[in-house]
């Protein structure tokens, strides 16, 4: 393994190595940039002597911990994506960073950040983790970020939140494509909170395989130009909001309440349906709409009864099917359409009725019939026809037709 020292760096970690009769440390004094990538490294050891340095490259290394960069004041840019790094440290006197490269580690928790407040650009994508982890930031760390970072790549780690990102309110790229993210409401919240937001990937997660969460997503976010790595218009992100907006007010519609008295409502309802409305109405229509608005077994059972005994023409009725035919028969009668209803009636209550009749001279002359009797069935005989005319009885109810027994 390799340990970065000073006399490492003049042979190794810059393209200008001085010549011999040259002073190595004069050499190092004025680097800005030191290219340190694949060269199995794992620890650095004494190079203070780099103060000027901006720009480190350690990639693709063996490190496992970051150490003596303390004097470091001016770096700008560090490079530690492929490494062994499992922790974060050694950042505290980093305070110029600007973009730092943290991908392919084992770091799970998003630590130590305190001072790097002048970050903008944090990659820590696709770190090795334990099945089932995911990984977390500190919230300290966050509230230090949070003026500065604009871009931030959390690509493959697991995430089924975003929770965690609240407070980077500055932030104008996110990248969390190859997560587990799948709650939408919770994901328009956050996006709603970041107004600078334009570049969003969300691929290859559960949330997006329905396209409607894609729209919805569009239209949580202000000004979003890039999503999934495809060009959003200005027009496109105007007409999503739009539609997102009609959409929550069709669901959250004022339905107008219910009568106070809901019960009395539907026995008022029987009582006061027009007339060729009534013989439509059948016992399970005023039962279903009662037990709908029912809130308990005590009002349930209160209502089918209420609910049976409003209807129109008494309980347990139903009316009878249409048919062509305009007559009813009864009793061996062709009753006509007039005088339906006194029939039905009266079959309900288990009751003959008929109304009084007049009594009609007797076919047979000879016969001896009182007077003040109306008789169940009278004749005429009509001498010219030869046919005889039925008396009928009464009743309104329409085109129904039903046979009855008594």
């Amino acid at each position: 393994m390799v340990r970065v020292t000073i006399q490492y760096i003049t042979k190794k970690g810059s393209p200008n190595a001085p010549k011999h009769g040259k002073d190595p440390k004069e050499h190092t004094r004025k680097l800005t940039h030191l290219y340190l990538n694949d060269q199995y490294i794992d620890s650095i050891g004494d190079i203070t002597a780099c103060k000027n340095l901006k720009v480190l490259f350690l990639q693709n290394n063996q490190l496992e911990k970051l150490e003596n960069l303390e004097f470091a004041t001016q770096l700008t840019h560090l490079y530690l994506q492929r490494n062994k790094l499992f922790k974060l440290q050694g950042f505290d006197r980093l305070v110029s960073l600007q973009k730092l490269y943290l991908g392919h580690n084992s770091i799970s928790v998003v630590e130590g950040f305190e001072n790097l407040r002048s970050l903008k650009e944090l990659h820590i994508e696709h770190q090795k983790l334990c099945p089932g982890e995911e990984i977390i930031f500190d919230p300290r760390s966050v509230a230090a970020m949070g003026r500065n970072l604009e871009t931030l790549n959390l690509q493959g780690n697991g995430l089924t939140s975003l929770e965690d990102l609240v407070g980077l309110d500055n932030m104008k790229t996110l990248l969390v494509a190859s997560n587990k993210l799948n709650d939408v409401t919770k994901i328009q919240a956050f996006l709603t909170a970041l107004p600078s937001l334009t570049e969003l990937d969300m691929r290859d997660n559960p949330v997006i395989q329905d396209y409607r969460n894609c729209n919805r997503i569009l239209a949580s976010a202000h000004n979003l130009r890039v999503f999934n790595e495809r060009q959003i218009s200005v027009t496109t992100l105007d007409f999503m909001k739009k539609f997102e907006e009609h959409q929550q007010r069709a669901l959250t519609k004022q339905i107008p309440p219910a009568p106070i008295d809901l019960l009395n409502s539907i026995t008022e309802l029987a009582h006061n349906l027009p007339q060729a409305l009534a013989k439509d109405v059948t016992t399970s229509m005023f039962m279903d709409t009662s037990l709908g608005n029912a809130k308990g077994p005590t009002d349930i059972a209160a209502t089918e009864e209420l609910a049976v005994s409003a209807l129109p023409y008494g309980p347990f009725f139903h009316f009878p099917a249409f048919k062509s035919s305009t007559s009813l028969q009864y009793d061996g009668h062709s009753i006509p359409k007039p005088f339906h209803r006194q029939v039905i009636l009266g079959a309900q209550l288990g009751q003959k009725h008929r109304p009084p009749q007049k009594a009609k001279a007797n076919c047979h002359p000879n016969s001896h019939v009182r007077n003040d009797v109306a008789p169940i069935q009278e004749c005429v005989t009509d001498e010219n026809t030869g046919k005889i005319l039925s008396d009928v009885m009464g009743s309104d109810c329409g085109d129904m037709v039903s046979k009855f027994s008594c």
